[in-house]
């Protein structure tokens, strides 16, 4: 009896297996169904542009190839022109620095003389670091 009831229980999930199967082929089908649909579908779609409408996107594409071209040129310049203007700088306080114990008033005209100089160069490299800024 035990041995019947088991076999019993064990047909009976084998059916319910069976059935859960059968829904999940039937599901696999459906969706490899609607994935083959969705793909003939975009293969059908398709984007045309005319002649003009795709002369003009070359232009603008070229047009801001040169610009970004330009712009990096720039760049370059500007960064070069900041580390003259830093090394400018660094000179002229080596030079002041040097006149700094000397009390005589030629020395104190070229100290003034320098660090009007110096606050030159800072004016360009504040003007220069705004212009590095503003392409960012």
């Amino acid at each position: 009896m035990i041995s019947n009831a088991l076999y019993s229980i064990s047909i009976d999930l084998g059916r319910n297996s069976i059935s859960k199967n059968n829904d999940s082929l039937e599901h696999m089908k459906y969706a490899q169904k609607q994935v083959s649909t969705v793909s003939n579908t975009l293969a059908e779609d398709k984007v045309s542009i005319s002649k003009e409408a795709f002369s003009a996107l070359n232009q603008k594409l070229q047009e801001n190839t040169s610009e970004t071209s330009k712009s990096t040129i720039e760049t370059s310049i500007n960064d070069k022109n900041i580390e003259n203007i830093k090394k400018q700088m660094e000179a002229l306080k080596q030079q002041i620095n040097q006149l700094k114990y000397d009390k005589s008033e030629k020395a104190d005209r070229m100290r003034r003389q320098l660090q009007n100089q110096v606050n030159a160069l800072n004016a360009s490299l504040l003007d220069l670091l705004g212009k590095k800024l503003s392409t960012i």
